[in-house]
């Protein structure tokens, strides 16, 4: 009975064996996927790891390149803004020199007429003063005429050196408020010597508001379309050239209308009349600018300057400008 129990005690130790041998078996491969797969996270972490290091490198390398590239274009544009400030001042002075020289001709005219009766008077004077008996009223009458000539020739050199003053005396400034009836008060007596053949028409209402302008750049824009009118005028040999200006005053705007009887504006030449060096006038009497620089100059005012041809004929400007 005992070597029976034994047995059978051998008999189970042995049946058991295999399959415990079978879980050790199975039990090794789990161990060895654990250890690779730990492994195998601690790479990929480390890879990950590395390639976020890499991504800021290059990110950091890319964010310096855009900040030298933007700092480049920023001086760039800088250096294009100076160039272009540079380009506007020379066209405006070379447009206010242009200016200049067509009132050259008749500005010998118009210093010439008081110095001939200056130089009458002084000999008028010279003759008389010895005389016994001479009226001492003919004498003042004499010197008082003498004195308005000799005013009159200070005035034209006046104009004519405020008007030719070069771009850094004339550096832009805040825009305030100006009367226009004295700006084309001073435009006009500029403008006579070259409309002194014409019949001017003036229409100022005796109460016209304070205008938003630079006094002395809406003078200069006055006095070019004063002096283009005339041009046209004399080159079209109208038989009654007649010019006209005209103010108008409503909701909250001033607008001046200068118009002349002239043949007009082709056209084709409408939409490039205020193009810079765009010109109708014959080679050597035109730069090209005034009326770019008219309108930029009215622009900045926060106004607008207009061009159109009139139905009875004849070009018409408008420059509207804002109540100050």
């Amino acid at each position: 009975m005992l070597r029976q129990k034994q047995r059978a005690v051998g008999y189970m130790a042995l049946s058991n064996l295999p399959f415990w041998g079978l879980e050790v078996l199975a039990a090794q491969p789990r161990v060895a996927w654990d250890t690779l797969a730990s492994r195998g996270t601690v790479a990929v972490w480390g890879l990950l790891i590395l390639a976020s290091g890499l991504a800021a490198v290059q990110a950091s390398y890319l964010y310096a390149r855009m900040k030298k590239s933007r700092a480049e274009a920023e001086a760039h544009r800088r250096m294009a803004q100076e160039a272009l400030v540079a380009t506007q001042t020379r066209a405006e002075e070379s447009e206010r020199l242009a200016q200049v020289g067509r009132l050259a001709a008749g500005v010998a005219h118009e210093v010439n007429n008081p110095l001939a009766f200056i130089q009458a008077n002084l000999r008028f004077l010279q003759e008389e003063l010895p005389r016994q008996g001479r009226s001492v009223e003919d004498c003042l009458e004499a010197l008082a005429e003498t004195q308005q000539g000799v005013a009159r020739i200070q005035q034209i050199v006046q104009d004519l050196t405020m008007l030719a003053r070069g771009a850094g005396e004339d550096a832009p400034r805040e825009v305030g408020s100006c009367p226009l009836p004295t700006v084309i008060e001073e435009s006009m007596r500029l403008a006579s010597v070259r409309l002194k053949r014409l019949v001017v028409e003036v229409e100022v209402p005796s109460e016209v508001p304070l205008v938003r302008a630079d006094a002395r750049r809406l003078g200069q824009v006055l006095l070019n379309l004063l002096l283009n009118a005339a041009d046209a005028l004399e080159e079209a040999r109208v038989a009654s050239p007649r010019v006209a200006v005209r103010v108008r005053a409503e909701a909250q705007r001033v607008r001046v209308v200068l118009e002349d009887n002239g043949p007009g504006f082709p056209p084709e030449h409408l939409e490039r009349l205020f193009t810079p060096f765009f010109t109708t006038k014959a080679r050597g009497k035109g730069t090209g600018l005034g009326l770019a620089v008219s309108r930029r100059y009215v622009e900045g005012f926060g106004g607008a300057l207009r061009a159109e041809n009139r139905a009875e004929g004849g070009a018409r400007f408008t420059v509207e400008l804002l109540q100050a």
